[in-house]
């Protein structure tokens, strides 16, 4: 299962209606860089992914106005809470995507990152030298 102690559980998310003037705002107000896009009224249900790659890449092409609809990646991979975090590392290194959204029943309930995972090895690492062991810290 995904380790609660990779997976990012407090997160900004966008609609398909904000703009990228608001993307750029999010950008520079936090660390996030990429955002899961849910419907005000989904119900938490996840419709695309946009990336700080792509909102630069719109900006750059003088689309300042764009919606995020318009600029998002609608097919986005997303992994169920009950999947091996190995297995999701594996699956992000090999599709070249260094965030996917994490649903449990269809919802929306965090995030994995390539920095998140490379952080929680780290921490992992560290414990198991010190002849420690992972310890659950209530999220």
């Amino acid at each position: 299962m995904i380790y609660w102690a990779a997976m990012i559980t407090r997160f900004r998310v966008l609609s398909e209606d904000d703009t990228l003037s608001t993307v750029m705002a999010e950008l520079l107000a936090g660390s996030q860089q990429d955002f899961p896009v849910v419907p005000v009224v989904s119900g938490g249900q996840i419709t695309g992914l946009l990336t700080r790659k792509d909102a630069l890449t719109a900006l750059a092409g003088g689309h300042t106005g764009a919606r995020v609809g318009d600029v998002m990646q609608r097919e986005c991979p997303v992994v169920d809470e009950s999947e091996m975090l190995e297995d999701t590392f594996l699956r992000m290194r090999e599709g070249d995507c260094s965030t996917l959204p994490v649903v449990s029943d269809g919802r929306l309930v965090g995030m994995v990152t390539l920095e998140n995972v490379g952080e929680w090895i780290m921490i992992h690492s560290a414990l198991d030298r010190r002849g420690g062991r992972m310890v659950r810290i209530a999220p």
